[in-house]
């Protein structure tokens, strides 16, 4: 296989392309194999690159890793309502299963899925999942 490479000022020149590292093509099958199990075949948001960036490396990505307790999670939803800042969605109780589905997805750690907020919650809070 032929690869052109720049000689400079508009020059090209063919030469071999190396072959491909076989560690390199077996992260990429993996990552689009998990891409495709995650049902996103295209591209990868910040926030999950930055996610699996943080998982891969030993950083906590979980409520639970940071020490909340599963027992505390209804109490936070509840606290979310009971006292809503602004935000762009509205937030009160008839938001509450959909933030007690974020915290508990947030707290076992469930990575956001890059095509919308985890399991449709955005949807729960009168959103598409994607930044307003």
């Amino acid at each position: 296989m032929q690869a052109l490479m720049p000689l400079g000022r508009g020059q090209f020149t063919a030469s071999p392309r190396p072959p491909a590292n076989s560690l390199s093509r077996q992260r990429i099958e993996a990552d689009l194999h998990q891409r495709q199990q995650l049902g996103t075949t295209g591209r990868v948001s910040a926030a999950a690159g930055l996610f699996d960036l943080a998982r891969d490396n030993g950083a906590p990505v979980a409520l639970r890793d940071i020490g909340m307790k599963e027992a505390d999670l209804d109490r936070a939803a509840h606290m979310v309502v009971s006292s809503p800042y602004w935000n762009p969605r509205e937030i009160g109780v008839e938001q509450l299963a959909a933030i007690q589905k974020l915290l508990q997805n947030a707290y076992e750690g469930v990575r956001r899925r890059t095509t919308g907020m985890m399991d449709g919650a955005a949807a729960a809070l009168g959103g598409s999942g994607q930044p307003p």
